[in-house]
């Protein structure tokens, strides 16, 4: 199999980082493709550059169509290697790297004494779900509808 190689004006660094990883039991198969996508960005873009600029950096803003966490898939070995690039006094970049997570924008429902006793849960619970009823028994349902109610109602 042939060994893929860097291309750009840091390839030597690179290089370097790869080795670091891989002796460090950090990375165990190899680089990450998208160091090899960065590298081609690099290529491509700012052939005759000689240091890593904030503005090479772009490769990794997140895109239109990536959530956050696809975009920190796709760019932290490049953050990890701009850290690296860092400690070894390659370059001083201070740029803040995308956060792994979205936070959650999920808001439980709590329902009232009167939608318990009115049973009105189970139309919220089974909406376009009759399956689930099916499955589950009422008594089970109530249980588990009982402990997402409000403690003070």
């Amino acid at each position: 199999m042939k060994k893929r190689k860097f291309k750009s004006f840091i390839a030597l660094q690179l290089d370097e980082f790869v080795l670091y990883q891989l002796s460090s039991g950090i990375w165990i198969k190899g680089p990450d493709y998208n160091l090899f996508n960065f590298d081609a960005f690099l290529y491509r873009e700012y052939r005759n550059g000689t240091v890593l600029t904030e503005e090479m950096l772009k490769w990794c803003k997140c895109r239109v169509s990536e959530k956050l966490s696809t975009c920190y898939k796709r760019t932290h070995a490049v953050w990890d290697f701009v850290e690296f690039s860092n400690s070894k006094g390659w370059s001083d970049l201070c740029v803040e790297r995308i956060r792994k997570w979205e936070p959650c924008t999920y808001e439980p429902h709590f329902f009232t004494k009167e939608e318990l006793k009115t049973r009105l849960y189970i139309h919220v619970c089974g909406n376009g779900r009759s399956d689930i009823h099916q499955r589950i028994s009422m008594q089970q349902l109530h249980h588990i509808v009982v402990g997402f109610c409000r403690p003070n109602d």
